[in-house]
């Protein structure tokens, strides 16, 4: 326990994507694909496109020790994205917990989830809601595991071929297998730091 661990792609449960607009009522604003949008990690906002970090490049899986689920992409291969920026929050995350200051911005390697669905405390999976582009080819969820937390964030991967999608936000139910049962140990959101089943993750948006 303490470490980052994989879980083998496809083990995931999707019971279908919810489409959340994020254009004017009326309309879906379309918006170029690699057109990189600024944003604060908040949920229902579509993830950041088109932009790697600075620092950190799509990289797959390191030493078969990421930890996490992928979803089902509209299609092809894509490299899963580097998980160093998942890591080092994670470290934080234990570090300072419960006083830890919150992300100022979602990356697509490491993206705030939409939430997670209540567990049971003999559970040994965690769903995941998480959030990805109407352009996106596969997403996915990873955690970090501790004696009290559970770290989850989420990462997802555009499609290069696309030049025009709708800015939208789709929202998929990702399984993520852990070491051990969930018992008394709290859901932490990577990006924002805070506990997936509180008051404080679900009002702040």
């Amino acid at each position: 326990m303490g470490g980052i661990r994989h879980t083998p792609r496809g083990r995931r449960r999707r019971t279908g994507a919810t489409l959340v607009a994020l254009a004017a009522a009326t309309a879906l604003t379309l918006t170029a694909c690699g057109d990189a949008t600024e944003d604060n990690g908040a949920p229902g906002t579509a993830p950041p496109t088109g932009e790697e970090t600075a620092g950190t490049a799509p990289g797959g899986e390191e030493d078969g020790d990421t930890g996490g689920s992928t979803g089902d992409g509209a299609g092809g291969d894509a490299e899963e994205p580097s998980d160093e920026a998942f890591r080092e929050r994670a470290a934080d995350i234990e570090e300072e917990w419960p006083q830890v200051e919150p992300l100022a911005s979602s990356s697509d390697e490491l993206w705030r989830l939409e939430g997670v669905v209540e567990p049971d405390p003999s559970d040994t999976t965690v769903t995941a809601l998480v959030g990805h582009g109407d352009c996106d080819l596969e997403w996915g969820a990873r955690v970090h595991e501790t004696e009290d937390l559970i770290i989850l964030g989420g990462w997802s991967v555009e499609d290069p071929d696309v030049e025009m999608c709708t800015e939208v936000l789709l929202i998929d139910e990702v399984e993520v297998e852990l070491d051990t049962e969930v018992g008394d140990r709290v859901l932490v959101d990577a990006v924002t730091g805070a506990d997936m089943l509180g008051e404080e993750f679900h009002t702040t948006r």
